[in-house]
């Protein structure tokens, strides 16, 4: 049970890592693109 748990709970933050990358990643893109 804490091991299913525990999977389910790193995939979750592994998904939400990922969006924060992107997020983080996005900002200069979008930044950069604005400006020009």
């Amino acid at each position: 049970m804490a091991k299913s748990q525990g999977k389910g709970s790193v995939h979750k933050d592994i998904i939400l890592y990922f969006i924060l990358v992107l997020a983080i990643a996005a900002i200069p893109i979008l930044y950069f693109q604005f400006i020009q």
